[in-house]
């Protein structure tokens, strides 16, 4: 909680006249979607409870952290001049591989409570974790400590931070209040913001409105083996990496005659540190030979305000079945399969062909007849002796 104590008007005035030399007036800012998020209450005191930390109000030249606290100390009466408590608020990132905070350093006891100052320091870490770090003190600025609006902001210098470009990424953020009290040589952590490892990223924009549009396109797999009478099925991740929520058209590239590509969902929004699946259907032709490969671009249109950008994936269907034996023929079972196909023919053709051996038959018969009729004309001639 805040700690008060009663003080004479002239006091007072001194204070507001101290305070408006050291402490400049608080920048406007937003915590609709903080880098940082933290439980309330979680904190030793509420001076020492942070709820959220956001980076917003970047320019080519520095990029704004602003912490929320629950509240901020004020002032600490004389009579508890013994203790000098000494608060420090800070917000820890990492910058390609090295590691950065910025710290609010707050003494908190009588008017000297005031001489709040500001600064970047590097950071090394012992181990995976971040407990006890080791910080060093590389610049100063000027920051903004606002005990009615109970925020801190950090306007942090990019030249201190290794210039980042735009799309570089603020890694493994988290934040932290120290509290030291007289004689003792090293800080307590008295609230860790997230309580467990780390927060969101932030990227660089640049020019303020500038936008980064970065979402990444997975396919899982790339590549599917399938039959005729199934469908090569695909699972495509986009997340969006970028700094802005983005509209996202997928189209596909034509496919081979007899080929067809289904996407769904086709056309979306997707938020800032988000992921949306889309999946993939695509069939062949079913007289398609074995081992055929058909190979798609999935392309994303994304776009934000006036920016846009393309980018896509490759897939890959592949048929692989065992193609069905043909059956040995021979003149009989090509005969059967003709008339079981055309039995009118048949029909017909059997009738002809009945009517011609009658015919045949017929005339040998008559044939035979004559002859022996022949035959039984000619004279009998005598028997030789």
């Amino acid at each position: 909680m805040m700690l008060h104590r009663a003080i004479s008007p002239a006091a007072l005035c001194a204070i507001l006249l101290a305070a408006a030399v050291w402490v400049p007036a608080a920048l406007a800012g937003t915590s609709s979607q903080p880098e940082i998020s933290d439980p309330s209450g979680d904190g030793t005191r509420d001076s020492r409870d942070i709820t959220e930390v956001w980076f917003d109000g970047e320019t080519n030249t520095s990029i704004n952290a602003t912490m929320n606290v629950s509240a901020l100390e004020s002032f600490t009466g004389i009579p508890d001049i013994s203790n000098l408590p000494t608060t420090e608020y800070e917000v820890y990132f990492t910058v390609g591989e090295r590691n950065y905070s910025v710290a609010c350093t707050v003494p908190v006891h009588g008017p000297l409570g005031l001489r709040i100052s500001f600064g970047v320091r590097t950071v090394t870490y012992s181990g995976n974790g971040t407990a006890a770090p080791t910080e060093t003190q590389v610049s100063s600025f000027s920051g903004s400590y606002d005990t009615a609006e109970h925020i801190l902001i950090f306007p942090i210098p990019k030249s201190q931070i290794g210039d980042p470009r735009m799309g570089t990424h603020l890694t493994k953020t988290w934040a932290a209040v120290w509290n030291k009290n007289y004689g003792q040589s090293n800080r307590t952590l008295e609230d860790r913001a997230p309580n467990n490892g780390y927060g969101q990223d932030y990227i660089v924009r640049g020019t303020p409105g500038q936008e980064v549009i970065d979402v990444e396109m997975t396919a899982s797999p790339k590549e599917v083996r399938f039959k005729p009478n199934e469908n090569a099925v695909f699972k495509v991740d986009l997340y969006n990496n970028g700094t802005s929520t983005v509209n996202i058209l997928l189209t596909n590239s034509t496919p081979s005659t007899g080929w067809s590509c289904g996407i769904v969902p086709e056309n979306m929004t997707l938020q800032v540190n988000r992921t949306l699946v889309v999946t993939v259907t695509v069939k062949c032709p079913r007289s398609v030979a074995n081992n055929t490969t058909e190979v798609l671009q999935l392309t994303a249109t994304i776009s934000t305000g006036k920016q846009n950008h393309t980018q896509s994936v490759s897939l890959t269907a592949i048929t692989d079945f065992i193609p069905a034996k043909e059956e040995q023929t021979n003149f009989f079972s090509a005969f059967i399969k003709w008339v079981q196909k055309n039995p009118q023919q048949f029909a017909t053709y059997l009738g002809a062909i009945v009517v011609v051996i009658v015919v045949i038959s017929v005339a040998a018969v008559l044939v035979r007849r004559r002859r022996q009729t022949a035959l039984s004309q000619l004279p009998l001639q005598p028997a030789k002796g």
